[in-house]
């Protein structure tokens, strides 16, 4: 290799080593490695400088061409270190491929496990249908109790007659005493037509004999209204005990109705409010899960960076193969007696660039910082 051939060394080694440093710093685990690799390509720039500038004395060839030959301890060094990179690359290139690879697979099932989680909304569909079935126990309870308030006001309307009754009750007691005060009455007058009758001598006793059955119905007729008074007193006294009972079951029916009606709203009350913030929490965790689904789906997508990490590396590893192919065949050469072609440093450079896909690719290669762009400007391949 002559001494045309380092401006090709030390600008690819220096864009090797930049690339290196730019793809590799990105991933932490590899830090150690970029800086290794990176020290040892500037080492290897530097070294090659400083063999460029140190004069070394002339060979017959080379005084008669007028070149100098590259350092035979550089070209071993390089046909030794170069294969070493290259593995150490694919090596790494290779680990982070599988690490992306098994990260992104972890994060797609867990994606679809929180999908499948989802569904299609069984959990809203239970919840509203839980809150639907309080509100429907909750209108029939009303009803119940509206039913039950309707048979208490039948019941009241019953009492009222029940009362009314008493009064008629109080009517059939007086009709009793006047039937006693008729027969009374009826009694005196008959015993009057009987002294009449006696006073009439024969011709009265007739009218004795129907003054005697006079005075008999008479008799009769008091002791029957006697009987009936004795008889409305009894049922009067029976309609006023049945009359306070019922008044009394009234007021405890009214009583338990309100206490049922207000344990059974509070029953409701408080399932309706459980029912709600189930629903609410539900429908929380949902919101929460759907963000978190929206983020794994942010990761993967984020997680491509490994494409443009393996495209970068697998550019420098190819790069390096063929600076250590052409290496290997120039000593090759050499040992067999000839003279190696000289490298079109130009040509190699314009090649190396084609094999970009990236912007930063080509930003480090014409010497300015890589910026950052978005995932959208990015291409893979």
């Amino acid at each position: 290799m002559r001494e045309q051939n380092l401006p090709l060394v030390i600008p690819s080694l220096t864009l090797l080593a930049g690339s290196l440093a730019v793809v590799l710093v990105g991933i932490g685990w590899l830090n150690t490695l970029a800086a290794l690799i990176g020290l040892l390509l500037v080492g290897s720039a530097l070294l090659l400088q400083q063999k460029r500038l140190k004069p070394s004395p002339p060979s017959v060839e080379v005084q008669n061409s007028g070149e100098q030959p590259l350092p035979r301890d550089v070209e071993e060094l390089c046909e030794q270190t170069l294969p070493l990179w290259s593995q150490q690359i694919h090596s790494a290139r290779n680990h982070t491929e599988e690490a992306i690879s098994a990260l992104s697979e972890r994060f797609a099932n867990l994606s679809v496990r929180i999908q499948q989680s989802l569904g299609n909304g069984p959990e809203r569909e239970a919840g509203n249908r839980l809150v639907a079935l309080l509100s429907t126990s909750q209108h029939e309870l009303d009803m119940i109790i509206m039913a039950l308030r309707e048979a208490l006001a039948s019941k009241e309307s019953l009492l009222k007659e029940v009362t009314e009754l008493s009064n008629f009750t109080d009517q059939l007691q007086d009709m009793a005493q006047d039937v006693a005060d008729i027969a009374k009455q009826t009694n005196l007058l008959a015993l009057n037509a009987a002294i009449e009758a006696a006073r009439a001598g024969e011709s009265g006793r007739g009218f004795a004999v129907v003054a005697d059955e006079v005075r008999k119905l008479s008799t009769m007729s008091g002791s029957t209204g006697q009987r009936i008074g004795e008889t409305v007193t009894i049922v009067n006294s029976a309609i006023h005990k049945t009359l306070d009972i019922s008044r009394e079951y009234a007021k405890t029916d009214a009583i338990t109705l309100n206490n049922a009606s207000d344990v059974i709203k509070g029953v409701i009350t408080r399932f309706h409010h459980s029912a709600s913030g189930i629903v609410s929490h539900n429908e929380a965790m949902r919101s929460q899960s759907e963000i978190v689904a929206q983020d794994i789906a942010e990761v993967l997508v984020a997680l491509q960076f490994q494409d443009r990490i393996s495209q970068m590396l697998g550019h420098v590893s190819g790069d390096i193969d063929k600076l250590f192919d052409h290496i290997h065949t120039s000593n090759e050469q050499r040992r067999l007696g000839h003279e190696p072609a000289p490298l079109d440093v130009a040509r190699w450079l314009h090649e190396l660039a084609q094999t970009y896909t990236m912007p930063e690719q080509h930003d480090i290669h014409r010497g300015a910082a890589p910026g950052k762009r978005n995932d959208s400007e990015i291409t893979f391949f």
